[in-house]
C-alpha cells in the first residue's frame, strides 16, 4: 500500500489548486473605469513683494583721511543680499 499514500497526496494537490481556482475565480474584477484624480487645491498666491529680501546688515569702517597725524573713519552700516555663489 505505498502507491496509496501518493494517490492521497495526488489528490490533495489537486483539491489544493481546484480551491486556488474558485477562490481566484470569485474575487471581485479590478474596474476597467479609472476614478479620475482629484483636483488639486489652489492656495491663493499674493503678488505683492515680501517686506525682507534675505539681506542682513554688516558694518563698514573705511579710512576717510590718510594724514598719519589725524585718522578719519567713514562708517556705515551696509546690507548684503544673499546668494547662491559660495566664497
Amino acid at each position: 500500500m505505498p502507491r496509496s499514500h501518493s494517490k492521497l497526496g495526488q489528490l490533495a494537490i489537486i483539491v489544493l489548486c481546484v480551491i486556488v481556482v474558485w477562490r481566484v475565480y470569485k474575487m471581485p474584477a479590478p474596474t476597467s473605469i479609472r476614478q479620475p484624480l482629484p483636483i488639486p487645491e489652489l492656495l491663493p498666491i499674493s503678488d505683492t513683494k515680501p517686506s525682507w529680501d534675505g539681506a542682513f546688515p554688516f558694518l563698514v569702517l573705511r579710512f576717510a583721511h590718510y594724514d598719519p597725524k589725524h585718522y578719519r573713519f567713514e562708517i556705515e552700516i551696509a546690507s548684503i543680499k544673499p546668494t547662491t555663489i559660495r566664497t
